[in-house]
């Protein structure tokens, strides 16, 4: 490759040079620091799925544009234009528009936007938009989860519906303010953000039941309302009585709802919902009130019965799990977990019965985003922590061996995203001397013009 096929931009702050000799008041800080005084970047960049492409959107005295270039070769070839995209949304009976949507690839010819609250395709090769299949939910449904096969569950007065091909189900009945079906539970603690979790295949979807009629109810005032109005909601303070949580599993062929079988205490917190490739299985991360003990359990996806217990943690302070499993293939041989036994957040590589094969990463850092394997599974991707803690690094680990490869260069605060093999990566990175650069490397780090 040459340097000057790959992709490296320097973000520099507009009118930086003028502005190096003025003092920037209070206004500007607060004001101009998403417009003016914002670093310059390239808006939508992102990889094209199959290969080396990668695309963006360029903005030009004449409008936006998309764009796609190559990693590997020279050129930037035009994919559509704002004005292409009004002709082309205008002749479709639909509203134009002042911007470029938010485009993704869905494959390496079409992408998906959303425009007049409507999911359409643009077919780049045939310069056409079609409107997808979209799927309308009710104004008041929240919390909703998607699969790849159409299917979409959402809940709706504190119960789940599961939507397809137009025909809507009600898959719970009893939700209200005390029994809440499919959100978060404990406090949003432990890395817990949803309550839907669709298995991969999406045969099957596990989701949160929670039940907080037993927990006391604490006063929040809404300023807001005129005048303002109080509001209670359930929280269970030290020593009084918390909310009990059950996982339910939704066979989505046979309508058929099981729950999984965890046991007492009723007050234990179930965390770190996964599921087996095969979708035989699944597993959550139970951790006791005391939160110094924690068990990684292993339940029969269609039975809800326990398998076992593929080990323990135990902390005389806390223990602390916040990421479930992530298994290394499809024959859900090996898993990676993260955990902070030894101090500091790393990957352990372990087999499915719950031994430790190797402790991928050590050291006084903190792995802050596991991102995902190579296509053989042979390798790990992970950003971690460096120069105490200021520094964010992107790396790559064998679980053969645990090697360590550095893909990132630079100081700063690296954020790098693979293409589909995982050969190349966009690595976008700042720190306080510059306000952003952006470049495409290797799986050994090298930028294009080293290679």
């Amino acid at each position: 490759m040459r340097s000057s096929i790959i992709l490296v931009v320097v973000l520099l702050m507009t009118g930086a040079v003028n502005a190096q000799d003025k003092k920037l008041t209070m206004e500007d800080a607060v004001l101009r620091q998403r417009t003016t005084l914002a670093p310059k970047q390239l808006s939508q960049l992102q990889w094209i799925p199959g290969g080396s492409d990668f695309s963006y959107v360029d903005k030009r005295a004449s409008g936006q544009v998309l764009v796609k270039s190559n990693a590997l070769k020279e050129g930037v070839v035009d994919l559509l234009s704002l004005t292409q995209l009004n002709t082309l949304l205008k002749s479709s009976g639909a509203d134009t528009l002042s911007a470029l949507p938010a485009l993704k690839w869905s494959d390496a010819t079409s992408m998906t936007f959303e425009a007049g609250n409507k999911i359409w395709y643009y077919k780049w090769k045939e310069m056409q938009v079609l409107l997808g299949d979209s799927i309308t939910l009710p104004e008041e449904a929240e919390l909703m989860e998607k699969t790849g096969n159409g299917a979409v569950a959402y809940v709706l007065n504190s119960n789940i519906w599961f939507e397809q091909n137009h025909k809507s189900k009600q898959i719970t009945n009893d939700g209200s303010d005390d029994i809440v079906y499919g959100k978060s539970v404990h406090r949003e603690e432990f890395g817990i953000t949803k309550g839907l979790f669709w298995s991969p295949k999406s045969n099957m979807l596990a989701f949160y039941r929670m039940d907080q009629s037993m927990v006391t109810d604490y006063p929040i005032v809404d300023f807001a309302k005129v005048p303002a109005l109080e509001k209670p909601i359930k929280y269970p303070f030290a020593g009084g009585k918390s909310h009990q949580v059950t996982v339910g599993i939704y066979d989505v062929s046979q309508s058929k709802t099981i729950y999984l079988k965890t046991g007492e205490p009723v007050e234990q917190y179930l965390t770190n919902i996964a599921w087996s490739p095969d979708e035989k299985s699944v597993y959550v991360a139970v951790l006791n009130r005391e939160q110094n003990h924690m068990r990684l359990n292993q339940y029969n996806a269609l039975t809800g019965d326990f398998v076992k217990t593929l080990f323990e943690e135990r902390d005389p302070k806390y223990t602390e799990p916040k990421h479930p499993v992530v298994f290394t293939n499809e024959k859900g041989g090996q898993f990676i977990w993260q955990s902070r036994r030894d101090g500091w957040n790393h990957l352990y590589l372990y087999d499915n019965n719950g031994k430790l094969i190797r402790q991928l990463t050590k050291g006084e850092y903190e792995v802050t985003n596991f991102n995902g394997f190579d296509t053989k599974g042979s390798k790990a991707y992970f950003h971690a922590t460096a120069n105490t803690g200021i520094d964010r690094v992107f790396y790559s680990v064998e679980l053969s061996s645990g090697k360590l490869v550095k893909i990132s260069n630079g100081e700063g605060v690296h954020v790098c995203k693979a293409n589909d093999d995982k050969t190349l990566f966009i690595d976008t990175y700042s720190n306080v001397s510059l306000p952003g650069i952006t470049r495409i490397v290797n799986s050994d780090g090298k930028s294009s013009e080293n290679c």
